[in-house]
């Protein structure tokens, strides 16, 4: 059921950023993070870079009205959302000897049709951003 529903919310996402930032859907990708073990943050890369504000701040994503497009969230989607990824991203973090402010789950596709994900565990050691781990979006959401 996860799966199903994770499946739907970032093919829409990635296909509507790669529309509105002019670009192919392969190019485009969603970070996200737990800050400060409570607030999952939510950014977006074109290209391998991430998208900035005008300050030069990387740029956080709304759940509601970035990811899913919407202006209300009449299902309680995005507290669903938070609390499996606190737990996903506190486990993660224990079983891969990972430090949990450094940890980045990252979505993206393999293609521009958005037929197969891509997702992969990030870390920054040493100030250095680099994949951790390659992952199936079953090895996230396998419920």
């Amino acid at each position: 059921m996860i799966k199903g529903k994770v499946t739907s919310i970032m093919t829409k996402a990635l296909i509507r950023f790669a529309e509105i930032n002019e670009t192919t859907a392969d190019k485009v990708s969603i970070f996200i993070q737990l800050i400060n073990k409570k607030d999952i943050v939510y950014t977006l890369a074109l290209s391998g870079k991430f998208v900035k504000n005008e300050d030069g701040t990387i740029k956080q994503l709304k759940f509601v009205k970035d990811i899913l497009g919407k202006k209300i969230d009449l299902l309680p989607t995005e507290l669903l959302t938070a609390n499996f990824l606190r737990e996903w991203f506190e486990n993660t973090s224990v079983i891969e000897k990972l430090e949990l402010k450094n940890t980045f789950l990252r979505i993206g596709s393999m293609d521009d049709k958005v037929s197969e994900f891509k997702l992969g565990i990030y870390s920054i050691k040493d100030g250095c951003f680099s994949m951790y781990k390659d992952l199936k979006l079953e090895d996230v959401f396998n419920k």
